[in-house]
């Protein structure tokens, strides 16, 4: 039983390390930027306002690379779901930052 607690605990930990929310909302537009525009993506933007599942999104319509066939796609998908669950948790606070600072701009 504490083999499987660990186990369990090593997996949410992984998965909320990559997740889009934990990925956007505490990070710096300057950080953001520079993992997305490493990753080739094609968005210009990111709204604060759900900004994990946009992330998510933004990441699916990067450039490909060799491990994206097999991995990617329900990875992105099952975090896409998460992230839109942390995000409406985050809404009062994301809302604030929408209307202070705006859009999160890829292309600066």
């Amino acid at each position: 039983m504490r083999i499987k607690g660990i186990i369990t605990l090593m997996s949410i930990c992984i998965v909320m390390s990559g997740c889009g929310s934990i990925s956007t909302i505490p990070e710096s537009n300057s950080t953001i930027r520079s993992e997305l525009v490493g990753k080739k993506t094609k968005c210009n933007w990111i709204p604060r306002l759900y900004s994990g599942v946009a992330y998510g999104f933004c990441r699916l319509h990067a450039k490909p690379t060799q491990f994206y066939e097999a991995f990617t796609l329900d990875y992105y998908i099952f975090d896409i779901v998460i992230s839109g669950a942390v995000d409406t948790l985050a809404l009062p606070y994301t809302a604030y930052l929408q209307y202070k600072t705006g859009s999160i701009e890829l292309n600066k």
